[in-house]
């Protein structure tokens, strides 16, 4: 079997991408700049694609998926799309197009990368900030910044520059979990690194502009309510967050997906993975 997922720099695609890797050795990613579409199935012969809105906008998959019924083609479907192509599977990358039969992919626990963090020295902090998601045009989120910076201990790493001190350079990718599993709470504007986070005990403080059920606690939308729940989540006593977050892994997506394509060899093998490592699998 050989599964062929189209490149895309979103972090869920790359989670499920590591997360399969994990049981299907034979996953790569796949570029129609580099390779058209046409020539990677006759060169490759794959089994399932995965393709996102860049490789819909012809209709080259339309073709192929009329001139190749045998493959399985998944659709990583960000926006809304004309095309034609009927796909095995439609995962919608957007909360605001889910509709019947596709099933929606948010941010989950990334095993492969988060596995093995431990706290380490040069990273031990109170207030962790991952500036990829600080945003320099908004006055907010540097108003955040500088006081978390004032009040509490605060560490920023990132690919984003931060003209603060607290900013101390962009980390490795095998990084990010120790930095993880070394911050007492992570202080962010968007729920990409939530469940990372939780992996580590590292208390999530996210972002909302209006309150949703979705995080509850772990919400803010105001620099006072920040402050406040950052000194909370300091004093208090670290609470057990790391089971609540290996119940939502890349993983337990690949499950739910490879269910849908009817693919239950592969469903076994992530079974057996997540078993043997203790995790909850579904």
């Amino acid at each position: 079997m050989k599964i062929f997922v189209s490149q895309h720099d979103d972090i869920r695609i790359g989670g499920l991408v590591q997360a399969l890797k994990s049981v299907v050795p034979t996953t790569f990613y796949w570029s129609k700049k580099d390779k058209p579409l046409f020539d990677l199935i006759e060169e490759e012969e794959p089994t399932i694609i995965f393709y996102h809105d860049g490789d819909a906008a012809d209709s080259t998959i339309e073709y192929a998926q009329a001139e190749y019924p045998g493959i399985k083609f998944v659709y990583m479907q960000f926006l809304p799309t004309l095309s034609k192509a009927k796909p095995s599977l439609t995962l919608a990358m957007d909360p605001s197009l889910v509709i019947d039969g596709s099933l929606p992919i948010d941010y989950r626990t990334n095993l492969i990368e988060m596995e093995g963090g431990v706290k380490q020295g040069m990273f031990t902090t109170e207030v962790l900030i991952l500036t990829d998601q600080v945003d320099a045009r908004i006055d907010f989120h540097l108003l955040t910044l500088r006081a978390l910076g004032y009040q509490f201990q605060t560490k920023m790493y990132g690919n984003n520059k931060v003209n603060l001190p607290n900013y101390l350079g962009r980390l490795r990718k095998e990084s990010y979990r120790h930095a993880l599993a070394s911050a007492r709470v992570l202080v962010a504007f968007d729920s990409s690194r939530y469940y990372d986070a939780c992996y580590h005990n590292c208390i999530p403080l996210v972002f909302k502009e209006k309150k949703t059920t979705e995080l509850g606690a772990y919400e803010f939308s105001s620099l006072s309510g920040l402050l406040e729940k950052c000194k909370v989540a300091i004093e208090a006593v670290n609470p057990e967050l790391s089971h609540h977050a290996s119940e939502y892994t890349y993983h337990h997506y690949l499950i739910d997906i490879f269910r849908l394509l009817q693919e239950e060899t592969i469903v076994d093998a992530l079974i057996q993975y997540l078993e043997q490592r203790k995790v909850v699998a579904s």
